[in-house]
């Protein structure tokens, strides 16, 4: 995705001396089509070849990154408003779609008096076990 001078700037602490205009406006929009490929491998590619990019172990590390779980500081305002959008996204995402990904145990969980999150894990849990 990123040539060198590209990737230099996105990891250099100080970045005086570059034009951080002109390098951010391209660095969002190489993020952005990025995210446009990716959906289209999930869109036209086989199992065979998304099972090999589309991992626990290469996704992971990325949402671990969006998330700031690595990071000791407490987020500021703006960042927990927006992750906090990406994640409820998410759950909504994954909870009307828990009947396809793990339908027996979907099945069997909403059965149970449990509130819908109590539920999406036990079903994703049941359905994959670690």
């Amino acid at each position: 995705m990123f040539r060198e001078g590209m990737r230099k700037y996105v990891k250099a602490k100080d970045k005086r001396g570059w034009n951080r205009s002109e390098y951010n406006k391209r660095l969002i929009e190489l993020c952005k089509k990025t995210f446009e490929d990716l959906k289209l491998v999930c869109d036209h590619m086989d199992e065979k070849v998304q099972a090999k990019i589309f991992t626990s172990e290469n996704l992971m590390p990325f949402f671990k990154a969006l998330f700031k779980v690595h990071i000791d500081r407490k987020l500021t305002d703006e960042e927990r408003k927006r992750l906090l959008k990406i994640a409820r996204d998410l759950i909504i995402l994954l909870t009307a779609n828990a009947h396809k990904l793990a339908p027996n145990a979907w099945k069997f969980y909403q059965t149970l008096k449990a509130s819908e999150i109590e539920k999406l894990s036990l079903i994703y849990a049941e359905a994959m076990p670690l």
